[in-house]
């Protein structure tokens, strides 16, 4: 490899960290929140009339507030199947028969 191979490739090396590290430092300036003036919410109320009905149903029965997301439990359901089917192969699990077993039901 010649120099100016090296060169160019530490180069473009160089570049492509300086990339990478800017746009990780985008992502964290978006992901931080910025601090709120609670100036802002001073003297003001929330709208409860949405979540009356919501609070309502939650209030008798706790579990039916919470949605679950159908798309991830399909696929949870799915890999303890998988799991399940895996336990029921292992030997332990397996139904032995053991030789003085059947000798006392030929008898």
């Amino acid at each position: 490899m010649s120099v100016a191979e090296l060169i160019i490739r530490l180069v473009i090396l160089g570049w492509l960290f300086s990339y990478l590290i800017r746009r990780h430092h985008q992502r964290l300036r978006q992901w931080v929140s910025k601090p709120e003036d609670p100036a802002i919410w001073t003297g003001r109320g929330i709208d409860a009339s949405r979540l009356l009905p919501t609070l309502g149903r939650v209030r008798v029965d706790h579990l039916a507030g919470r949605k679950s997301p159908l798309k991830h439990s399909r696929h949870r359901q799915g890999l303890i199947a998988l799991r399940r089917q895996a336990v029921e192969r292992l030997s332990f699990f397996q139904k032995r028969r053991s030789d003085e077993n059947e000798g006392r039901n030929a008898t």
